[in-house]
C-alpha cells in the first residue's frame, strides 16, 4: 500500500487520558520537599519536559543533577500510580487503524521518558500501530521547538510536509506549526479557544475519520 503521509501523536492527553496521574507523581513529590503544587499550575505545565517544570518551581539555580534526581522519582511515581489504570481514550483504536488501513504510518512524540511510553503502549496494546518512537530524552529542546516532530518525521522517512501532529497542548501545536505540519488539537487538557493555532480542533475521537486527516494533508 503507498503511503499517505504520517500521523505524529503527543502521548499524554492525546492517546491516553494520563494527566491525574501525572498531577498525582507530581503533587506527592513537590508534598515531601514542603511545596504546594495545585492543579491549576500543574496544567500550566502539564505537556512540558520534566526540567522545564523543575525550573518553573525551583528557579533557575537548581542544579542538573538535582533536576535528574527529581525527574526520576517523579516518573517512578507516575508509573506507580498509572500501572494498572490506564485506557486508549475512546475511540482512538478505532481511527489508529483506520488511518493504517488508508495508508498512513504513526509514531510517537512525547515529552515523557521511555519508560512511560513503554508501560502505555503495553497497557493499552496499541504498540503495534507505531513505526516510530520519540522520547523527550532524545531531543535537546523541548516543545515548542519542532526538534522532536522533525525527529519523528525523520523517522518515518517523510517530509514535515507529509505529516500531521495531534496534541492537546498549545505548546505541541506551536511546534507542530513550526516544524512545518499540519496539526489537529484535541481540547480536554487545555479548553478549545487555547488551540486555536491549530489547523482543526476536536473533543473526541469518534467524531473524526481518517478522510478527514486526508483532506487536511491535501490542503495548501
Amino acid at each position: 500500500m503507498k503511503v499517505k503521509g504520517g500521523v505524529i501523536w503527543d502521548m499524554d492527553g492525546v492517546l491516553v487520558d494520563s494527566a491525574p496521574f501525572h498531577y498525582r507523581a507530581w503533587r506527592r513529590l513537590w508534598e515531601e520537599r514542603g511545596i504546594y503544587f495545585s492543579e491549576e499550575e500543574f496544567y500550566k505545565t502539564f505537556g512540558m519536559r520534566n526540567d522545564a517544570i523543575i525550573h518553573r518551581i525551583l528557579g533557575e539555580e537548581v542544579s542538573e543533577k538535582e533536576i535528574r534526581e527529581i525527574g526520576k522519582i517523579k516518573e517512578e511515581y507516575f508509573r506507580q500510580f498509572a500501572k494498572g489504570n490506564i485506557e486508549p481514550k475512546p475511540g482512538v483504536r478505532e481511527i489508529l487503524e483506520g488511518l493504517k488501513e488508508e495508508g498512513f504510518l504513526h509514531a510517537v512524540a512525547t515529552s515523557g521518558p521511555r519508560e512511560n511510553l513503554d508501560l502505555i503502549l503495553e497497557e493499552t496494546g496499541i504498540k503495534h500501530f507505531f513505526t516510530a518512537l520519540v522520547c523527550g530524552e532524545e531531543v535537546r529542546r523541548g516543545k515548542p521547538h519542532p526538534e522532536i516532530f522533525l525527529r519523528a518525521a525523520q523517522k518515518l522517512s517523510l517530509p514535515p510536509s507529509r505529516c500531521i501532529v495531534v496534541e492537546d497542548a498549545p505548546a505541541g501545536i506551536e511546534g507542530a506549526k513550526r516544524a512545518g505540519m499540519k496539526c489537529i488539537g484535541v481540547s480536554g487538557t487545555h479548553p478549545s479557544y487555547r488551540l486555536n493555532m491549530a489547523d482543526m480542533v476536536i473533543d473526541d475521537f469518534r467524531k473524526v475519520k481518517a478522510e478527514d486527516f486526508c483532506k487536511l494533508l491535501s490542503k495548501s
